[in-house]
């Protein structure tokens, strides 16, 4: 499954920033969502990563689409992550990570 789409990049400045959260965050959730139930093997993920800030919202979630870690930041603490392969979703990127 290759996903490509996403929202970027307003110059006119008309979208409201929960729209970018909604649109990059959250259908990417519910895309990678329907990889998990389908037979495909592969998820590809394409980004142009834009600059993260402070008020940055992310959230971490494992294999079987749980939400595990959420908050705001640049900084995120795995610590009380088991061992295990998760993904890292913010308004501008989606990241797999493996915590060992």
């Amino acid at each position: 499954m290759v996903h490509l789409a996403g929202k970027a990049h307003d110059t006119k400045h008309l979208t409201q920033p929960d729209v970018y959260f909604q649109v990059n965050t959250e259908l990417t959730k519910k895309i990678y969502e329907q990889f998990l139930q389908s037979s495909a093997r592969r998820f590809i993920f394409f980004s142009s990563v834009k600059a993260q800030d402070a008020d940055t919202p992310y959230r971490i979630y494992d294999t079987a689409g749980h939400c595990m870690l959420s908050g705001v930041g640049t900084v995120v603490s795995v610590g009380s992550l088991a061992p295990g392969t998760y993904i890292l979703l913010t308004g501008f990127h989606m990241q797999k990570f493996i915590k060992q």
